[in-house]
């Protein structure tokens, strides 16, 4: 092949993986090896709100709700070589921050010097809300949104562990409903449920979540 050729050929394979690069609705970011971003691709931009031109240059550190994390996970990928589905936070433009699921991986050149690292990005918002639903289902009581007996189970052992640790008493405090079983007996099970959300929003009011 002539050097033309081999030109050409080079200019479609930079083409091809530009396309790739600009097409991922992930979000793709490079960096050079001490850290800075030398490349923002538009699923980047789309999730954080920065556009490529902002973040060049700057340190992928500030990327992040913790700066300190950018610093873990670069630990992280020179122990293992590869960080693999790492759960983290970054902050966008506006200040909100976002959960994502990180894999990081290092660049290196033909002779396989580390040359930075390339990270793909994906956004975990909707499975961390999900998973908060569904652990507020498992730990809560439907009808009186109280923490319910497997919740407690585990609370007390942490709690009776804590106080030992730190030398602090521990109380517990019981309740009991004088006459609900008459009163749920005579107005009906809706009355009584009733009057169960009623207690359960004052035992919240006071109450440290």
């Amino acid at each position: 092949m002539s050097e033309p050729e081999d030109l050409e050929a080079l200019r479609a394979r930079v083409q091809y993986l530009s396309a790739i690069l600009d097409q991922s609705a992930d979000a793709i970011v490079c960096t050079d090896a001490s850290g800075r971003v030398t490349e923002f691709n538009r699923g980047a931009e789309k999730m954080l709100g920065w556009k490529r031109a902002d973040v060049l240059g700057k340190p992928a550190e500030e990327l992040y709700l913790d700066p300190e994390e950018r610093k873990k996970i670069v630990r992280i990928l020179a122990k293992k070589g590869a960080v693999i589905d790492y759960e983290t936070r970054v902050v966008t433009r506006d200040g909100k921050s976002l959960h994502i699921s990180l894999t990081l991986s290092y660049l290196r050149d033909p002779q396989g010097r580390i040359m930075g690292t390339v990270g793909v990005s994906k956004d975990i918002r909707k499975r961390k809300m999900l998973e908060h639903r569904l652990k507020k289902l498992a730990n809560t009581d439907q009808l009186t949104a109280l923490y319910n007996r497997a919740h407690f189970n585990t609370r007390i052992q942490e709690e009776i562990e804590r106080a030992r640790r730190l030398r602090r008493p521990l109380s517990l405090l019981l309740l009991d409903l004088d006459g609900f079983k008459e009163y749920n007996d005579t107005k009906g099970h809706i009355a009584g449920d009733s009057l169960l959300r009623g207690v359960g929003r004052i035992i919240l009011q006071p109450c440290r979540r």
